[in-house]
């Protein structure tokens, strides 16, 4: 602050410096309109700049939230030149008893040299507070390196990596923009949970769609079955300008699979099915290896999708050891897992735009005319010398927040993460235009990671279920009994840590299911997207059924 302050002192040294210069100069005016119009215009530049100053400072303040606020500097120092220079233009045009401007008097050359000394001093400050401000920046760039190499995945030999087969699959598939407008409209709502009565297998186009969409869905299927997946990324350069395309087909691919299993159901051709289901788990599995916060949530949205999946198939009832024996889920993967690592790299893409935004990278990323790209173009120096300090140490701040967050299971944490709209919006005493933009967005997605893991552990317990009625008949009596013969453990809840719940159905059925992101047992009632409460559930038939 002591160097913003030296700014604020020079600047107003300055300006009104030229203030009484300008007066000086039309003392030796004339005429008073010559007077009134060289004193007048030359002092109203730093007028024009202090307003623009004022106006820059009030958006970042009322209207971006920006910490701390320059507004007050702003407008004081607005408010001090216009006194100033108000009372030298008076004072400097008022006749003596002569019938001379007063100003007349003044030494208008030794003030243009001390103009000239208060300008250079300005310069010179801003200069080594800018030049302090590029050395801190200069290692950003190395640093976003290593924290992104500290989260990079191993890197996959050639023969066990899916990435070269899921190319191939998406070549197969085609652009998901480019399938039939049902798809969006009608085929996509249809491999949903809540949309499942509504499905037509023999929907006009589905089954030629899906006949020509058959040698993707093989090499689909090869791919989830290979032990790891590598895009080659190169963690040592982070940027937010990287193109990761296959995040866009591996999303259709997963509805992809869903619907086709939607039809090998209807076909009682339960085997396909869940091969189809256990294709999707395990590419949810692969899109989480790579540790971008983006994979993440595309991994956690795959992971619904197979869960829905696999409920829809076991639902039918019509099951066979063999179609069970297809169920592969991994049993070691964590989703919240995935999203601590993923924070890492997120704060190692912000640190990249810091260093965008400070001029020390010329990779944009960002489409022109953005408020992004214009803080970098002209607002670069400003950026550094006034916000940089403040709004990087805040980034750092609230990002390791978050990692703490993720480091404990959700349950534990729930509230915390609940609480950091108001942590955004009182808490946080300083921060800038990387906290405000690239933050408060990342805060939900705990909730998505939770609910993720939650969908996970209800797939395995479900099938540990339908084993057991499939061998004795029967469901169990509680889900103590499945430990350890049909699953290692019962496996917890994240809402709540305690272990998920099984009720009897009033068709004789089974309801296994979680509490759900409201924390609140609901008695196993589904989730209600629009009024965000129920139960995340798996329903599974009456056995006689079988």
């Amino acid at each position: 602050m002591m160097g913003h302050m030296l700014i604020w002192i020079e600047s107003l040294t300055a300006a009104l410096l030229l203030a009484a210069l300008a007066t000086a100069l039309a003392a030796r005016r004339r005429t008073r309109w010559a007077q009134a119009l060289v004193a007048v215009v030359p002092s109203l530049w730093p007028l024009l700049v202090y307003a623009a100053c004022v106006v820059g400072a009030g958006w970042l303040a009322f209207e971006m939230d920006m910490r701390p606020n320059y507004f007050a500097y702003s407008l004081l120092l607005a408010l001090a030149y216009v006194g100033g220079a108000a009372w030298l233009l008076v004072k400097g045009l008022r006749r003596d008893e002569g019938g001379k401007p007063e100003a007349l008097a003044w030494p208008a050359g030794r003030i243009a040299v001390a103009l000239g000394v208060a300008l250079a001093l300005q310069a010179v400050t801003f200069w080594n507070l800018d030049l302090a401000a590029r050395l801190h920046v200069a290692a950003l760039r190395s640093e976003a390196g290593a924290l992104a190499l500290s989260a990079a995945p191993p890197r996959v030999p050639h023969h066990e990596n899916a990435a070269t087969l899921y190319e191939a699959a998406f070549e197969a598939m085609g652009k998901p923009a480019d399938w039939p407008e049902a798809w969006d409209k009608q085929w996509s709502e249809w491999i949903k949970d809540e949309h499942r009565d509504e499905f037509d297998p023999d929907d006009e186009g589905l089954r030629p769609f899906l006949a020509g969409k058959q040698p993707a869905l093989a090499l689909l299927r090869r791919a989830a079955a290979m032990p790891g997946c590598d895009f080659d990324r190169n963690y040592a350069q982070p940027s937010i300008a990287w193109v990761i395309p296959e995040l866009t087909y591996q999303m259709g691919a997963a509805r992809l699979l869903a619907l086709d299993a939607r039809v090998s159901l209807a076909d009682r051709n339960t085997l396909r099915a869940i091969e189809d289901a256990t294709a999707i788990f395990r590419m949810a599995g692969h899109v989480g290896n790579d540790p971008l916060l983006i994979s993440t949530l595309v991994a956690a949205t795959t992971e619904a999708i197979g869960a829905e999946t696999l409920a829809t198939a076991l639902a039918t009832g019509n099951l066979t050891r063999e179609a069970l024996a297809a169920i592969q889920i991994d049993e070691t993967l964590s989703f919240r897992r995935m999203l601590a690592r993923s924070l890492r790299v997120e704060e190692a893409f912000g640190l990249w735009v810091v260093s965008y935004f400070a001029g020390a990278t010329a990779d944009p990323g960002f489409e022109e005319g953005t408020e992004l790209d214009l803080l970098h173009g002209g607002l670069g120096p400003l950026y550094r010398v006034f916000l940089l300090a403040d709004d990087l140490a805040a980034y750092r701040h609230t990002m390791q927040r978050f990692q703490n967050f993720a480091a404990r299971p959700y349950h534990e944490a729930r509230e915390d993460w609940l609480a950091l709209p108001e942590y955004f919006e009182h808490d946080l005493p300083r921060r800038g235009p990387i906290t405000v933009w690239l933050t408060p967005a990342l805060a939900s997605a705990a909730a998505v990671v939770a609910r993720a893991d939650a969908n996970h552990r209800l797939a395995r317990l479900a099938e540990a279920v339908a084993r057991h009625a499939l061998l004795r008949d029967a469901y169990p009596e509680d889900l103590g009994a499945l430990a350890p013969e049909w699953i290692t453990v019962v496996p917890r809840d994240p809402f709540d840590r305690e272990p998920l719940r099984m009720k009897r159905a009033d068709d004789g059925g089974v309801i296994l299911y979680s509490i759900g992101p409201d924390a609140r047992d609901d008695g196993g009632r589904p989730w209600d997207d629009e009024k965000k409460c129920g139960d995340l559930v798996f329903r599974l038939p009456p056995v006689k059924a079988r």
